[in-house]
């Protein structure tokens, strides 16, 4: 039995080759998911953005109009301050 110690240069340059054009396209996969997951949060960020200025707006408006009511109520419990009960009383009511 003889062992054949001879090698194969061919062999050797392709399994290199095809090693590298296998870490070069993983590299290159990797890059473009990135770019891709990269964009996405992009947007997300933008869209995130324009709701926080949105709600920041809607929150002005809401105590604006807080304002306005505690406002209304006020002159609503002025005048029915100044409602003369004299004129219908509880014993008027209840014989109604």
């Amino acid at each position: 039995m003889t062992i054949d110690w001879t090698i194969n240069i061919g062999a050797l340059i392709g399994g290199l080759v095809s090693g590298l054009l296998a870490v070069m396209g993983t590299y290159g996969a990797g890059l473009k998911l990135w770019h891709k997951v990269d964009k996405r949060i992009g947007t997300a960020e933008a869209t995130l953005q324009h709701h926080a200025e949105s709600l920041t707006a809607h929150g002005e408006r809401a105590s604006r109009h807080e304002r306005m009511m505690v406002d209304v109520i006020q002159d609503v419990a002025r005048i029915v301050g100044q409602l003369n009960p004299a004129t219908w009383t509880g014993a008027d009511r209840r014989q109604s």
